[in-house]
């Protein structure tokens, strides 16, 4: 279990000036992982640290640095005119006056902590966990929506992060900064309702036997949640059970959608199906909230079945809550197919239109998690089994 503060090697005149990633509290995120080049900043003056723990060079504040891609081991930096081979990771501290805020620019956002540039090129920014949800709760749930609802988020998003350390591990990082784990716009997201949100659950998750669970949510459930034996063909899960939903306020709590055959052929293919020309769309099984569980796709050479939350992420769909019919033109022609659904995301645990509504309707966060999160325990980071 991660907790405590980022420790430094060294403090001069009250400054931080280490390359030290301590074991507790800090959590890695990955911001680019194997781009061409990004670029970089710090908020105030900032050591610039080899994989030795070598203080190699100094970025002025604010001054704009490059990272590129190096040979093997390496990290090439430019600074200006000045290019230079570092051997990596590299580390970027900024030089923060005690009771400050450490700040880095890294491509488009500004983030707390310091940031790793690992050969590849990874840029990861080591952030203290609660300053990271500060950057996550406003990402995935409006600040001005009520704050049982954002503190229920908050708690959520500090479970699924613990419950997913080392989750890429061997890129180097623990989670991602987008939708693949959870959105994360750092320091340039926050605002002041949601870090009041996070101070105020502070190192309170979600817990089954004793251990931290993986608080899965989503945008929307389409009236009622689902299992995780439905969305992901896994054995049942006793805190991942269907539930009324109160999301109808949603604007994906309806939705229809066209996909043009031509646009299947190739969704199909961009994940190694090929059937031919699709002929029929026919869901085999259903979950107890409607959604698709696995769903026979119809070729002129061949059919596949396929999980309806696998044939969600091929087509871009909102969800795998859906009826689908064939297209077909005047000459009866298959043009494509067209679907209506409910709800936006895989439909497990909370939703968070649902948890709105609840939050408006004067429901305490405790309340939201118990409802979304049944057979659970809302405890701290230290009462959880490691």
């Amino acid at each position: 279990m991660h907790k405590g503060s980022l420790l430094v090697a060294a403090v001069l005149l009250g400054i931080a000036a280490a390359p030290v990633r301590a074991q507790e509290g800090i959590i890695r995120i990955g911001l680019f992982d194997g781009v061409h080049s990004f670029t970089f900043s710090s908020a105030t003056a900032a050591g610039v640290y080899a994989a030795d723990g070598r203080d190699v060079a100094e970025v002025a504040p604010r001054e704009s640095w490059r990272a590129l891609r190096g040979e093997g081991d390496h990290v090439t930096l430019v600074d200006g005119s000045r290019r230079m081979s570092v051997l990596g990771p590299v580390q970027i501290v900024p030089r923060v006056p005690k009771g400050g805020v450490s700040l880095v620019f890294v491509g488009s956002h500004w983030y707390r902590g310091t940031l790793v540039i690992r050969p590849g090129l990874v840029a990861v920014n080591d952030v203290d966990l609660e300053e990271y949800l500060y950057g996550v709760v406003p990402a995935e749930m409006a600040p001005s929506w009520p704050m049982e609802a954002l503190k229920a988020q908050a708690v959520a998003a500090r479970s699924y992060a613990l419950a997913n350390l080392d989750d890429h591990a061997s890129h180097g990082y623990d989670l991602t900064a987008s939708t693949d784990n959870q959105c994360y716009g750092g320091a340039s997201m926050e605002h002041y309702r949601t870090n009041e949100a996070v101070n105020a659950t502070r190192g309170e998750v979600l817990t089954y036997d004793g251990r931290v669970i993986p608080a899965y949510y989503c945008s929307a459930a389409g009236g009622y949640t689902d299992g995780a034996e439905t969305v992901w063909l896994s054995k049942p899960v006793p805190y991942l059970k269907p539930v009324p939903d109160f999301d109808q306020d949603a604007p994906s709590y309806q939705w229809q959608a066209t996909v043009p055959e031509s646009q299947l052929v190739a969704d199909l293919a961009r994940h190694g199906i090929s059937v031919g020309e699709p002929t029929s769309l026919d869901p085999l099984s259903r979950g107890y909230s409607g959604r698709v569980k696995i769903l026979r796709i119809v070729g002129t050479r061949g059919d596949k079945d396929v999980s309806g939350e696998n044939f969600r992420y091929y087509t871009g769909l909102k969800s795998s809550l859906f009826n689908v019919a064939p297209l077909r033109g005047d000459s009866g022609h298959l043009e494509g197919f067209a679907f209506a659904g409910r709800g936006h995301g895989h439909g497990l645990g909370m939703s968070q239109w649902g948890a709105r509504t609840l939050g408006q309707r004067g429901y305490s966060y405790e309340q939201i998690l118990e409802h979304y999160y049944p057979e659970t325990e809302l405890t701290t980071q230290e009462a959880a089994l490691p």
